[in-house]
């Protein structure tokens, strides 16, 4: 660091400085009466207020300045250029359109093209070169879900799927120590299939932190796992579909609640992997919907039934309707046939009226709550919720891309159908049924309740592109806004990401408008996950224990333990 620019910003250094070592979220500056507070601003924009030479010393060296060139001023030079430039492109495109086929037509005749395209075109090149990209991919998003389980919270519903978890697959029993229930309580609202992960990494470290991490993993190899179906049925891009799918799950609002092992996210993915392969592989993807609902989570039973309905119409015949309902109930009946050795309070027929009562009477349901009341102060009840917490970007994500996306599917489904069998009305009413219970119904807001139409969307795109439908330029600029909106780690970059993005797309020529589409998405999920790297973990922290949960999680002790810490 150059200490005269340091003294420029921050002043004379005291004697016998010593730099704050910052670990965590938690720390505290002490304020220096004596040091007149000076804001400092990195290149994304963010303020800081510094308070003493210990603080600006540390803002300093990260970057921070008084007069710094921010993301901001970047967007307004940027927005300027690009005005010029596309009302210059717009006023002499004749002229520039011969000048860009004159010049591609002077490269395709050099030697250097042809070889580079050979090279490029082989295809033990190109799956060299995307091995290579996903094992940095990799690198940087361990690095992230690593970073992510060390400094999030303890949470109650954390401790309860994952203790439950680990004894049903030991033992068959889903207990998470008794103080909600018993054995089959119907408060576990996360089924064992959400925790798998978890599972394993506790099994082989007593850990919490490795747990979390360990279970992330196990959702991007499930989604994974489900998309080589797709990718077969369907002959969808797989190297495109491989490279994004671990950075689509950190778009996801809350992502982390797959680190806390929470259901949300692993039964979408089972659902919409469903959804896909509903019209060639029927059988397997009606018991894979009753697995996301009966061994994951019972909300998706939601958006299955709108997408029944939708295929009930569209077919009209009782026999499928009879097959598909015996395949159904086959995860049911085997989840109820474990339940009926092991539920502690009272029998079989006691676990169902348990299960509709607390649904019922659950406060995020909304079923028992006053719509007449809800509905006459929806704004008042809703700035009373999570909702109001959210950020800008938050609340976009949430309200407008699923009607986006509806919209786009809908006005695309002749193409869709074609290419992905009869899906678009389906995907639409599925979408939208999650949607509208979430905004209308749930009473809480809870973020992590709005992934089952979010994910739902966002592998859906990922889907699309995919398939090399060929989309108007308008729906390629609302399909890659749709995906930068959701950028979580580079949102100053946002406006600037979709400006440049659609520029682009508009510039391209509409033969390769699905590749370069393709290519777009690539870049902008790479930044995202990049730009939040940290190469400071420690890996050993990963690996910490908690005493009283080694030999048994479900006990009291390593539930009171885990809380405190």
């Amino acid at each position: 660091m150059n200490i005269e620019e340091l003294q420029q910003i921050c002043g004379a250094m005291p004697e016998n400085f010593e730099k704050a070592v910052v670990e965590g979220t938690s720390y505290i500056f002490q304020q220096d009466p004596n040091f007149v507070p000076i804001n400092v601003y990195d290149f994304f924009g963010r303020v800081a207020t510094v308070n003493s030479f210990k603080e600006c010393f540390y803002y300093v060296e990260l970057g921070f300045k008084p007069d710094r060139f921010t993301i901001f001023d970047l967007l307004s030079v940027t927005i300027y250029v690009f005005t010029v430039i596309f009302l210059v492109f717009i006023l002499s495109r004749p002229k520039v359109k011969n000048l860009t086929n004159e010049y591609i037509s002077y490269i395709k005749k050099s030697k250097f093209y042809k070889k580079s395209k050979r090279n490029l075109l082989n295809a033990s090149f190109l799956n060299f070169v995307v091995f290579l990209f996903v094992l940095i991919q990799s690198y940087f998003i361990f690095n992230i879900i690593s970073f992510k389980s060390l400094r999030i919270k303890r949470f109650i519903d954390e401790y309860n799927v994952l203790s439950s978890s680990v004894q049903f697959f030991n033992n068959l029993d889903f207990n998470a120590g008794g103080y909600l229930g018993g054995n089959y309580t119907v408060q576990l609202t996360s089924g064992p299939l959400s925790a798998i992960g978890g599972v394993i990494g506790w099994n082989i470290t007593n850990s919490f932190n490795f747990s979390r991490v360990s279970n992330f993993l196990w959702v991007i190899l499930l989604q994974l796992f489900l998309s080589y179906f797709v990718i077969k049925s369907f002959k969808l891009d797989s190297r495109f579909i491989l490279l994004t799918t671990g950075s689509i799950m950190l778009l996801v609002p809350w992502w982390q609640g797959a680190l806390y092992s929470l259901g949300e996210i692993p039964s979408t993915i089972i659902f919409v992997n469903s959804l896909f392969l509903f019209s060639k592989y029927r059988k397997s993807a009606i018991i894979l919907f009753s697995f996301s609902i009966f061994f994951t989570k019972l909300i998706i039973l939601v958006p299955f039934v709108a997408f029944y309905i939708v295929i009930i119409l569209y077919e009209k015949s009782i026999n499928k309707i009879m097959n598909d309902f015996s395949l159904f109930l086959i995860p049911l009946i085997l989840w109820l046939l474990i339940v009926y050795f092991k539920y502690d309070d009272g029998t079989l027929y006691d676990y169902i009226i348990s299960q509709i009562k607390f649904v019922t009477e659950h406060k995020s349901s909304g079923i028992a709550s006053d719509m007449d009341g809800r509905f006459s102060n929806y704004i008042y009840n809703l700035n009373n919720t999570e909702f109001s917490s959210w950020s800008i970007y938050r609340k976009i994500r949430v309200i407008f891309t699923p009607l986006i996306f509806s919209y786009l599917v809908y006005k695309n489904r002749k193409n869709i159908d074609e290419r992905l069998g009869i899906i678009s009305l389906p995907l639409i009413s599925s979408t939208l049924s999650i949607y509208l219970w979430f905004w209308v119904l749930n009473s809480t807001k809870w973020i992590r309740y709005s992934q089952h139409f979010t994910l739902l969307l966002l592998i859906s795109i990922i889907y699309f592109v995919s398939s090399n439908i060929r989309f108007t330029k308008v729906d390629s600029i609302l399909i890659y806004s749709t995906i930068v909106i959701f950028l979580d780690e580079i949102k100053y970059l946002i406006i600037l990401l979709m400006i440049v993005g659609a520029f682009l797309i508009i510039l391209t020529h509409k033969k390769h408008s699905a590749l370069f589409l393709k290519l777009f998405l690539l870049i902008v999920l790479t930044l995202n996950i990049y730009i939040p790297h940290d190469s400071s973990l420690v890996i050993d922290r990963l690996f910490n224990k908690i005493d009283n949960c080694v030999e048994l999680i479900t006990n009291q002790d390593c539930r009171i333990q885990y809380l405190s810490q």
